[in-house]
């Protein structure tokens, strides 16, 4: 139960997107650190644990930072730093681990997640290749990108002409 009023609310998909950019941000700095030479060999398998635990409890928390955690892999990967790996790997199962079990006595499968279980009511909360539902939702956000940031176009135009020259 929340204690809340209408001077303090706590919805509680805003607390689980303040923690997810909480881990992401930190997990990005372990493998940011990762990159300079000078930490000793203990330090940095504890920090590819610790970015991989984090990127784990990253998904775990919230869906929405997905990509950024994706972004966040590929960053690692390209560190080309192959000895932390497996470390990396194991650390983000371990911060998957909670997802999986709850979606397994949840669901009765491991992988399915609660948007994707629920689809029946709401399709649109995951990403799912439907040509119909694309183009909706690619004309309902030009729409409003061309409606509430006029800015953009010129931001676009800009930056064309940066380009050129």
């Amino acid at each position: 139960m929340r204690l809340a009023s209408t001077a303090f609310p706590t919805p509680a998909s805003r607390i689980t997107d303040i923690l997810a950019t909480g881990y992401l941000v930190v997990a990005f700095y372990f493998i940011l650190q990762l990159n300079k030479g000078n930490a000793t060999r203990r330090i940095c398998y504890l920090k590819a644990g610790g970015a991989g635990v984090l990127l784990g409890l990253t998904i775990t928390t919230s869906m929405l930072p997905f990509f950024m955690g994706v972004v966040s892999v590929l960053y690692f990967l390209l560190l080309r730093r192959w000895q932390l790996l497996p470390v990396f790997l194991v650390g983000l199962f371990a911060g998957l681990l909670p997802l999986f079990v709850y979606d397994a006595i949840s669901f009765g499968n491991a992988f399915l997640l609660p948007n994707v279980a629920g689809s029946g009511i709401f399709a649109d909360t995951f990403f799912h290749l439907d040509p119909r539902n694309f183009g909706d939702k690619l004309l309902f956000y030009a729409s409003r990108v061309a409606a509430y940031v006029p800015v953009f176009a010129s931001a676009c135009w800009g930056c064309r002409i940066i380009r050129a020259g």
